[in-house]
């Protein structure tokens, strides 16, 4: 496999173009791995990095190239559209050192999202207090809608629940809905800038929007993420994460010199796996 094998948001010749600016690791047996990746030797990658995560999972002093090694796992499997696995790779390295933070200067912002992504998650969780168990009501009565059978009836779930030793029923209906099928982004259709649109000279502050593939529901997506390349270089800055239609995202151009610059635009399902990127080039003229 070459080092243009395209992937998610981003390319491996994109990855690679952020090789120079990436320290080489002390870790040898790391470093093998991560130019395997780089180099676009995806499956060999994986396996070098995962015998670095073997061989120094357990070594407290070394639980940062642990980290580096899970990351460059998850750039791998988004590599082989393994987005699934990309993320539970990313969990693993956030979770290996939580102190760990990776640059835009140094990963492209496919990579970093998903980082981002995966910590912002783990904070949450982590931040959320533990539900209370369930009370239990003993003895005959009238039933409550706890712990009862599930049934099918006229287009809707019943729940029921006897009180225990007689009684009367309690049932209620449910209006029953079909959720809609959410296939993997990265097979949707490529997204278009609407505005604005490749090419086009901007100034002041414009709304950037990027509506969502035909063939992509709705009701799937997490968020659309806005990106700007300032001078169509290795750096990004986040424009937004758009969560709601018409999934759009407000940008002053004037946060970039006047020139020519580079656009972005990829959206993320509620599984966490991203879809593909749409790159335009503009003119700012302030």
């Amino acid at each position: 496999m070459n080092s243009k094998f395209v992937f998610g948001l981003v390319a491996l010749a994109a990855l690679a173009a952020f090789a120079p600016g990436l320290a080489a690791p002390a870790d040898p047996q790391l470093d093998q791995g991560m130019r395997q990746v780089q180099e676009g030797e995806l499956q060999p990658g994986i396996a070098t990095l995962e015998g670095v995560v073997q061989r120094l999972e357990h070594t407290a002093a070394a639980r940062h190239e642990v980290a580096l090694a899970h990351v460059w796992i998850a750039i791998a499997r988004l590599g082989l559209n393994q987005s699934n696995l990309a993320r539970t790779s990313m969990a693993a390295a956030v979770q290996a050192d939580p102190t760990l933070s990776l640059g835009a200067d140094e990963f492209p912002p496919q990579v970093v999202l998903l980082f981002e992504d995966v910590r912002s998650q783990a904070a949450s969780v982590a931040a959320a207090p533990s539900a209370a168990p369930a009370a239990k009501k003993k003895g005959g009565g009238k039933g409550l809608l706890i712990g009862g059978a599930v049934a099918v009836v006229g287009g809707g779930a019943a729940l029921a629940a006897g009180g225990g030793g007689g009684g009367s029923v309690t049932t209620t209906t449910v209006p029953v809905t079909t959720a809609a099928v959410c296939t993997d982004p990265a097979t949707s259709a490529l997204p278009v800038f609407t505005f604005p649109v490749n090419g086009s000279t901007v100034r002041g502050v414009v709304s950037v929007s990027c509506p969502l593939p035909a063939n992509f529901a709705q009701s799937c997506v997490d968020f659309v993420a806005y990106s700007v390349l300032p001078d169509c270089g290795r750096t990004f800055t986040l424009i937004g994460r758009p969560n709601t239609p018409p999934f759009s995202a407000v940008w002053d151009s004037a946060t970039v010199p006047n020139g020519q610059h580079c656009l972005e635009c990829g959206l993320w399902d509620k599984q966490g796996r991203p879809g593909p990127v749409q790159h335009i080039t503009i003119t700012v003229a302030n």
